[in-house]
């Protein structure tokens, strides 16, 4: 690890928004395959359905009312909670900028808004670029393709695959594998504890576990 860090990145679909399952749910109503949830970012997803399987099904589910649907990724609220303590969060996600209201209207339906600085469309550039113009030093993603930057300029990367627990997905080169949000924590020495957020008062209306 680099030393914590004062701003913190983090991917949406499949990081904090549990849209993971429900590609994995999509594909199997309307390909008849069974993938589990973390084989469903772009560059682990594509080579097993191909990319226009993949673009209908991303066009589908990221839509208001899919997306509206999805439930947080286990952990993430508490983790956020804790994570806004230690520094600024930002959300960066390769959804396209006509997407993001979607987004922001999740979050704020999970009460996550308010642990939130800004919500950012990578389309059209990277994200380590990204993270450069919020001063993030830390990349949370479930996209091997986003991390693995060995520049020691780049944000430092932790492949996150909940749900993962005997294979072992392709990890990039200098980037670090977490198979939960207690991994993320222990990993960047936050203290995994609920109780240390204490939600309802640091951060009113936020509920462990929702």
């Amino acid at each position: 690890m680099r030393g914590m860090a004062d701003a913190f990145a983090v991917d949406l679909d499949g990081v904090i928004a549990d849209t993971t399952a429900v590609k994995a749910a999509w594909i199997s109503a309307n390909l008849g395959l069974s993938l589990e949830p973390w084989q469903c970012d772009r560059s682990t997803c594509v080579p097993l359905i191909g990319e226009d399987a993949y673009r209908a099904m991303a066009t589908a589910l990221w839509e208001r009312e899919a997306t509206e649907l999805v439930r947080p990724v286990a952990g993430v609220l508490e983790a956020l909670a804790l994570l806004a303590r230690q520094g600024a969060v930002h959300v960066i996600t390769a959804r396209f900028p006509e997407r993001l209201a979607y987004a922001e209207r999740w979050l704020a339906a999970h009460g996550a808004d308010r642990l939130v600085r800004s919500v950012i469309s990578s389309a059209g550039t990277d994200k380590a670029a990204r993270c450069a113009q919020v001063g993030a030093r830390v990349l949370v993603d479930d996209d091997p393709r986003h991390l693995g930057d060995t520049n020691p300029h780049a944000p430092e990367g932790l492949l996150l695959k909940p749900g993962c627990r005997g294979a072992v997905p392709a990890v990039p080169a200098g980037a670090t594998l977490c198979r939960s949000w207690s991994d993320v924590l222990a990993h960047l020495g936050t203290p995994g504890s609920w109780q240390a957020a204490r939600p309802g008062r640091d951060f009113p209306g936020l509920r462990p576990g929702d």
